[in-house]
């Protein structure tokens, strides 16, 4: 049982990881279509929308993960997402996976836009999920190569 658990955890890291090198870009190319202003208004304003609860949404986790750490002694509670470590993804039998803050950030701000472009039309299902398949289908098996 544990093996699946440490394979589970593994395919789902490797996903964040490469999805985060995904997510990275996919905003990269939106910031500079809006600073060029190659988008029209209804762009614009997805992605200015995208920030703002970006923002929200990272402010609401870093303070849960606060407010865990005050309550909880250190042995008991280690953080999911921090920042300053010399690994990006982190992830050994005696501790919990570790996911580099800068790279969360990226990976929430890609799923708002992601989540805002189809909800105004910009996008269909099929642009939404492609990206996650294949990084999915990339994901497993490289963490299967890693295991076998």
């Amino acid at each position: 049982m544990k093996n699946i658990y440490v394979v589970l955890s593994l395919i789902i890291f490797i996903f964040l990881s490469f999805y985060s090198l995904y997510a990275i870009a996919n905003i990269i190319k939106a910031l500079y279509r809006v600073y060029i202003k190659e988008y029209d208004e209804l762009e614009r304003k997805v992605v200015f929308d995208s920030l703002i609860i970006t923002a929200l949404v990272i402010i609401g986790v870093h303070l849960i993960q606060f407010i865990l750490g005050l309550t909880m002694p250190y042995s008991q509670f280690e953080p999911i997402i921090s920042a300053g470590s010399h690994s990006v993804f982190l992830f050994t039998n005696d501790s919990i996976a570790h996911i580099e803050s800068v790279f969360f950030d990226f990976i929430i701000l890609s799923l708002t836009y992601t989540v805002m472009r189809y909800k105004y039309g910009l996008i269909n299902i099929k642009q939404v999920l492609k990206p996650m398949v294949i990084i999915c289908i990339i994901s497993t098996l490289s963490s299967m190569s890693l295991l076998f």
